[in-house]
């Protein structure tokens, strides 16, 4: 597949590539120097705009070897990139520490996927799985209700108030 690029402004770098035969992601590269500080977001230029065919989405991923390091993210990893998009191609990122990028440094990479054209119908009722509407924190809401019930924090209240009582018991005698 080949997908056109656009250099933005007047930088010399590459057009994003693979650095090593086998690697999924294009790398990407910032073309103005950066002092990223700890916990703040900075957006990288990469310079390039690119025409992804319909069909296909662009997916701005995280380069692991700077997580590692840095403990630098990508905020909206991964950032997608429409095919519809014209604009220049940026990279939203925060990190743990303070670190700086120079002009050239790769800060991310660019995989194109398939997508799937997805038309939304409403219905009444959606089919039954095994797994149900379990799996985004239902378990820990179940837990922390159960946990904070009126029983438990009633208890809880006892339980405490039977521990100052027993700590400061010598203040209490008559």
């Amino acid at each position: 597949m080949k997908i056109s690029f656009q250099r933005i402004g007047d930088h010399l770098f590459p057009l994003p590539a693979h650095s090593k035969d086998g690697d999924a992601g294009l790398d990407l590269r910032t073309v103005t120097p950066m002092h990223l500080l700890k916990d703040h977001l900075a957006v990288a230029k990469t310079g390039w705009a690119c025409a992804i065919p319909d069909g296909y989405c662009g997916l701005v991923c995280p380069r692991s070897g700077l997580a590692r390091r840095y403990g630098l993210r990508i905020v909206n990893a991964p950032g997608i990139i429409d095919s519809g998009y014209r604009g220049e191609i940026q990279v939203l990122l925060l990190s743990d520490v303070d670190v700086e990028f120079v002009p050239g440094d790769r800060i991310a990479q660019l995989l194109v996927m398939p997508v799937e054209k997805v038309q939304a119908v409403q219905v009444e009722e959606l089919s039954f799985t095994e797994r149900g509407i379990e799996g985004t924190g239902e378990h820990m809401l179940e837990v922390t209700q159960f946990i904070f019930s009126s029983f438990w924090v009633r208890l809880g209240t006892v339980v405490l108030l039977f521990c100052l009582f027993w700590t400061f018991r010598g203040l209490f005698t008559c």
